[in-house]
């Protein structure tokens, strides 16, 4: 009888498949890879993708909302934190929709100045994409490269604009500053250096069989589908798509510009690379043609109307002073309508949609980020590979979380968009932990305290109602709109560590419940009262009347007067009830207030939670009462 074979020696036994079983992983965002900006949840099965899920939001900066409460000129600022790594491009975009909302036209120096700016803008752009992608992939001298590259040009546009970053340049009409003496000679000194580093991490990485192997045929996606994914920019023409803003819809002086739009042919991470460099080349190309033919003449229009006087008007006269004060407190005056003016930005089509409805500031601005369509095509191009080739992959399509993060979709639908997935990775807490064998023994008898023992120490909240006593603010002593709710009260049995989790567990399914219902039943209607006394008014007549001058002024000065008396409420916050004693002089300011922060007896009571267990247990007990020490130490 032949012995069975060894496993280091049976051939079989080293070609049989090892058996896997899918597993999930978290990317993101504190991944370096991530930047972090984003979180990718994936799915492997062994090394390879099967599934991912990109969660964006970690860099959401609500700049439709913040823009809606701004001027016109205000909304610059946060236009620069859109893409922050070629923030002129960004400005640029929006101050051309405001103009032709107006129906201006900017001068002819500042057309130039704006694609000089602009242009410059995205060869800083396209070597941090660059210098990302060789650095993920251990080439860390390109990275070198590519920033002392980009930091010789953030160094021009902070002496062009008095920052490196967050520029706010561009002005409606014009710009902001025109080039300072022997700026031009700098820029013209540095560009030459510029492009030999371009040239030396092209040599370094073009033909690199290492990173041609991790790049090639990695990430491929056809010219039809990334049509139908939304990409443009870099990203669709490595695929092979002919399509430039600059050049299908020239805006400013791109007309007046020679200049070439490279084409990828396999739309791969390598061509998307390759396509870059060139890219930078070709910027090179426009901002040597800017400098040779920029015109002199104003920066900026003269029309008091839309743009501030100089300030020897400001100082010498009465006309150039109500001017400034009308731009600076009223903003300027739009004329109603709405427009969508898109130009390309350093990944792709940039795009703002704005609406105005007559006055000083805008009524709506959506942003189109080039970025978004692409980062959602992700899980489809990294399907497949391995995990190694997603950073590659990710690092190609050079996500700016700023852009990425501003959805058009209202609040309303993002909160009912994301409960779902909420609720989802709570159950799945419930599945690992619950029926748990090391978790219940950690927990299930540990730090018990009865019903009436926990109201002697003055237990409210989840850790009480963990006993099985039946007391949450809420029911007992309805406030707001709780009683038009519909929602249940879980209770525990033991009083343990272990009821005190899962109850915690059951009350994320409740507030759920709750939530949808006011969703459900919100009305519309005002959101503060219109009582000058106790609310501020609206801006337009602090601006526009006397009274609401005052009224703001008192407001702010003074404070609002309350009646002298004293008052106890209290609500049910997360840890029990949270109480106010507050007590009124009937002055601008309270007497004094004290907090009954629902902490404090339940922490009072630890001692007696503990004792008698293991030094190991504490950690659990301490956990489940959840002591919050702000409101301890009150």
């Amino acid at each position: 009888m032949t012995e069975p074979g060894l496993p280091d020696t049976d051939p079989l036994a080293l070609e049989a498949e090892i058996p896997t079983a899918p597993m999930t992983v978290n990317l993101g965002p504190s991944h370096p890879a991530m930047h972090g900006t984003v979180r990718l949840v994936v799915t492997l099965d062994g090394e390879t993708i099967v599934e991912a899920i990109p969660e964006i939001g970690f860099l959401h900066r609500g700049f439709s909302k913040s823009s809606e409460n701004s001027t016109w000129h205000q909304v610059l600022p946060y236009t620069d934190r859109l893409n922050y790594v070629s923030p002129i491009l960004n400005n640029t975009g929006y101050i051309m929709g405001v103009e032709k909302l107006i129906g201006l036209k900017p001068t002819e120096r500042a057309e130039y100045l704006r694609v000089l700016g602009g242009e410059i803008s995205r060869i800083c752009d396209h070597l941090t994409c660059i210098g990302a992608i060789g650095l993920e992939l251990g080439a860390f001298t390109t990275f070198l490269y590519a920033m002392e590259a980009r930091e010789l040009l953030w160094d021009r546009i902070a002496e062009l604009c008095g920052a490196r970053v967050t520029v706010s340049w561009t002005r409606i009409g014009g710009v902001a500053t025109d080039m300072p003496a022997g700026w031009e000679e700098h820029l013209r000194g540095c560009l030459p250096r510029v492009l030999e580093l371009t040239n030396e991490v092209d040599t370094l990485l073009t033909r690199n069989r290492i990173f041609v192997d991790r790049t090639r045929g990695v990430g491929v996606i056809s010219g039809d589908e990334a049509i139908d994914w939304g990409f443009t920019g870099p990203c669709l023409r490595a695929t092979g798509v002919n399509y430039d803003v600059r050049k299908a819809h020239p805006y400013s002086v791109y007309d007046r510009m020679d200049f070439e739009i490279p084409l990828g042919t396999r739309g791969d991470t390598y061509d998307r690379y390759v396509l870059r460099l060139e890219e930078i080349r070709q910027s090179h190309r426009i901002i040597l043609q800017c400098l040779d033919q920029m015109p002199p003449g104003p920066i900026i229009i003269d029309d008091w109307r839309y743009a501030l006087p100089p300030k020897k008007e400001v100082f010498g006269s009465i006309e150039g002073v109500m001017a400034h004060f009308k731009l600076i407190m009223e903003g300027i005056q739009v004329p109603a309508g709405e427009v969508y003016v898109y130009t390309e930005g350093a990944n792709g089509e940039l795009g703002f949609h704005i609406v105005s409805n007559g006055k000083g500031k805008p009524y709506a601005i959506q942003v189109r980020g080039p970025g978004f369509p692409i980062l959602s095509a992700l899980p489809r191009l990294i399907k497949g590979h391995a995990v190694a080739d997603l950073i590659p992959i990710f690092d190609s399509i050079n996500m700016i979380g700023g852009e990425v993060t501003d959805m058009p979709a209202g609040w309303e639908e993002h909160l009912r968009g994301c409960l779902p997935r909420v609720l989802e990775l709570t159950n799945e807490v419930d599945t690992l932990l619950t029926r748990n064998r090391i978790f219940v023994d950690r927990t299930r008898g540990v730090g018990v305290i009865s019903g009436d023992e926990a109201i002697d120490w003055g237990f409210t909240g989840p850790c009480l109602r963990a006993t099985g006593v039946n007391y949450d603010v809420r029911k007992a002593h309805p406030y707001s709109v709780y009683d038009r709710m519909d929602f249940e009260i879980p209770l525990g049995t033991r009083g343990d560590t272990y009821d005190r989790y899962v109850l915690r567990l059951e009350e994320i399914r409740q507030s759920h419940r709750i939530i949808l219902q006011c969703l459900d039943q919100m009305p519309p209607g005002p959101i503060i009262i219109d009582d000058w006394r106790y609310a501020l008014p609206p801006k337009k007549e602090v601006f526009g009347s006397i009274e609401g001058v005052m009224a703001h002024f008192k407001l702010i000065m003074e404070g609002i007067q309350v009646p002298a008396g004293e008052v106890y409420v209290y609500t049910e916050g997360a840890n029990g009830e949270l109480g106010f004693h507050i007590v009124s002089n009937g002055k601008g300011k309270p007497y004094a207030i004290q907090v009954r922060g629902p902490g404090f007896p339940i922490l009072s009571a630890l001692p007696r939670l503990i004792k008698g267990h293991a030094v190991a247990d504490l950690i659990p007990i301490f956990d489940s009462i959840n002591m919050i020490g702000g409101e301890v130490e009150q």
